[in-house]
């Protein structure tokens, strides 16, 4: 769904540059600095979803193999499963 609102709305960030009257304002950075404000925004936002809210960043990729093998784990044992380790 996301990227049906950012297919529509590309086409007028950039049109927006000939909208802008203000002589003082540079109209080629317009563009730009909506798209990295965009970018910035989003890259906050997605810190609060709750695959990344309140969990610490893994140290390496051992860590974070043994963090998803834990997880996996202990989510098929609340469905019900039985844990079979080979």
């Amino acid at each position: 769904m996301p990227g049906y609102l950012g297919s529509a709305v590309a086409p007028l960030i950039n049109d927006l540059p000939k909208h802008i009257t203000n002589p003082t304002i540079r109209k080629n950075m317009i563009s730009p600095s909506v798209y990295g404000v965009l970018l910035i925004v989003s890259g906050l936002l997605a810190i609060y979803l709750p695959e990344t809210n309140n969990k610490a960043l893994p140290v390496s990729l051992d860590s974070e193999i043994r963090t998803q093998k834990n997880e996996h784990e202990s989510s098929m044992v609340s469905l019900g499963f039985e844990s079979h380790k080979l």
